[in-house]
């Protein structure tokens, strides 16, 4: 009978234990998402406090730079926002900055000439959405946050706004955000985790810390947070019958499914792109290592493939055709007859095509002729029918490069040589 009752007297405690672990996680998670909350916040009011300026800029062509000065100085006084500077492109060249002082020398600097702003500033003006990168590291010292927001005039894209935010002042926000939910936090870009948080300690994430992910704009963050007294190990006295027990973990289950769902929607969300559903960028970057160990050991061929006159169909005929033009030729790269490939589509009509077996097994060739003709199709939905052509540019590997990503740059120069090639035959 001893027996008996020590083994449920330490089932009992177990449970006990148990379920007040899970009680601690469950209110951490609270904690957790208050956080995420005010961290948020931080950096949304200072891109919303300008939502006002860019329809006054849209809506105002003749605006000068007085006006421009004043109005944003009005609706920064007495502000405490981020905020660093603000500039205004047309197109992608800056015409603009507030403050105007200190600034000067960067009227009339065309970003896409800028390689580290090239690809954010076209992926505003070509998918017309906002961006938000950082901390990185700025020219005029420091540490900053880029928000980059599209302006359309009529309609149509007419420029954006840039908006340097101040990190050093935003890890200070942090910090007290943090303190006030009661967390020690590292927070990681997507791509750097988990071994370097651009906030705090790499250590919390190996003492058993709690994940959460949440998105600014287009940027993908990871928090791992865990109690700011550490996790509390001691037994709780016993009150609660079995039954409020099982409840209790049929709740805590339930909620950690959700998070567990949440994290992998999240996770999908950021490595595909939302239209045709390829892999993007963010995917290639993270697959590169395991495809380029695969170079060892098998053939691969690269293709880069952009599609021949879109930026004409999608401003004539709307960004829904544009649409459905990319995501016909998304289904016809997924049914190229390879088992062994990865598609991806990099930004705007740009895509890469990554065969991990020989041509041969696919029944394809290194002729660019017979790849466009097998890709091509024509689009029936608008008037007259329009006959969508990619231009292609093929690298393989090791024939003709051994790093992966040079080859991939190869491809990309040769699709654009194609490009060039075909615009003087079309002339």
């Amino acid at each position: 009978m001893s027996i008996i009752l020590m083994s449920l007297s330490l089932f009992l405690l177990q449970s006990a234990t148990e379920n007040s672990q899970k009680q601690e996680r469950l209110d951490l998670m609270n904690q957790i998402i208050q956080f995420q909350a005010n961290a948020e916040i931080s950096i949304q009011e200072s891109i919303y406090l300008l939502e006002g300026y860019m329809a006054y800029v849209e809506t105002n062509p003749q605006l000068t730079d007085r006006e421009s000065e004043a109005f944003l100085g009005y609706l920064l006084k007495n502000k405490k926002t981020l905020i660093r500077n603000i500039g205004v492109l047309q197109n992608t060249t800056i015409i603009w900055n507030y403050p105007q002082e200190g600034n000067e020398e960067s009227i009339g600097v065309d970003l896409t000439e800028i390689d580290d702003q090239k690809v954010d500033v076209l992926l505003v003006k070509e998918n017309g959405e906002s961006t938000f990168r950082g901390p990185v590291k700025l020219l005029q010292g420091g540490l900053g946050f880029i928000a980059r927001l599209p302006l359309s005039r009529f309609g149509e894209y007419w420029g954006q706004i840039s908006i340097v935010m101040d990190a050093d002042q935003y890890k200070t926000n942090l910090e007290q955000i943090a303190k006030e939910a009661g967390l020690n936090i590292a927070v990681y870009n997507a791509e750097q985790f988990p071994t370097n948080p651009f906030y705090g300690d790499p250590a919390i994430y190996e003492r058993n810390s709690l994940l959460l992910n949440f998105n600014i704009l287009n940027s993908h963050w990871l928090v791992a947070a865990e109690p700011i007294d550490g996790w509390q190990s001691s037994i709780p006295f016993f009150k609660e019958m079995r039954l409020i027990f099982m409840i209790i973990s049929l709740m805590i289950g339930l909620m950690v499914f959700i998070i567990m769902h949440t994290r992998h929607q999240l996770k999908y969300q950021a490595l595909t792109d939302p239209l045709t559903h390829l892999g993007n960028r963010h995917a290639l970057n993270m697959q590169m290592d395991k495809i380029s160990n695969a170079t060892k050991q098998l053939p691969v061929t690269v293709f880069m493939f952009d599609i021949n006159s879109f930026k004409q169909i999608n401003d004539r005929y709307g960004h829904d055709v544009g649409d459905q033009v990319l995501v016909t030729f998304a289904d016809q790269l997924n049914q190229l007859p390879c088992k062994q490939k990865k598609v991806y589509r990099l930004g705007g009509d740009e895509f890469l095509v990554i065969l991990i077996e020989s041509l041969k097994n696919c029944k394809l060739s290194l002729d660019t002729t017979s790849i466009r003709e097998l890709l091509s199709f024509t689009l029936e939905t608008i008037h007259p029918p329009t006959q969508i052509v990619p231009s292609i540019g093929i690298v393989q590997l090791p024939d003709e490069e051994n790093s992966l990503k040079k080859a991939i740059e190869m491809a990309d120069r040769r699709m654009y040589e194609d490009k060039d090639a075909m615009r003087i035959e079309t002339k």
